[in-house]
């Protein structure tokens, strides 16, 4: 390897707390930068300018088309969606709609049957208290007829 002298200055300055020292290197000889080699300078013409305007051209229809496909993609989604929504809907209310009619009838079933039973019950007690009320008028007959009688005198015991 080569060895490169540098020149370097020194300066000493003394302090009270010691010696200091400076090192000052002087500037490095490098080379200046390359500049960079320019391209050969191209020659434009119409036919290169009318080949990049078409380009671009078909670069942009090809982005229109590529945003209008994921533009029908997410409406035919969003479509979708809203069937799948009415349809579940739509089973949900047939589904309650049964489950309400089920109920109403099971009420009236019951309803039906508490009526009659009542009824049966009032008839019963109606039954039971013309039993009463009979017995109460013969009783009452009865009675009247025993105190309509004259009372037998001693004489004419039997």
């Amino acid at each position: 390897m080569a060895q490169v002298e540098v020149p370097v200055d020194v300066k000493v300055e003394e302090k009270k707390g010691g010696i200091k020292f400076e090192l000052i290197e002087s500037p490095a000889n490098t080379p200046p930068p390359k500049t960079k080699s320019s391209s050969p300078t191209r020659t434009i013409s119409s036919e290169n300018i009318d080949e990049k305007l078409k380009a671009a051209a078909e670069r942009r229809l090809s982005l229109e088309a590529k945003k209008i496909k994921q533009l029908s993609n997410q409406l035919s989604k969003i479509e979708h969606a809203m069937k799948k929504r009415d349809e579940i809907s739509k089973e949900f209310s047939v589904r309650s709609k049964k489950v309400l009619e089920e109920k109403m009838e099971q009420y009236s079933e019951k309803k039906e049957a508490h009526i009659s039973e009542v009824l049966c019950k009032l008839k019963k007690q109606f039954e039971n208290g013309e039993k009463t009320t009979l017995c109460y008028h013969v009783e009452k007959v009865n009675k009247k007829t025993l105190h309509d009688r004259p009372l037998p005198t001693r004489m004419e015991r039997p």
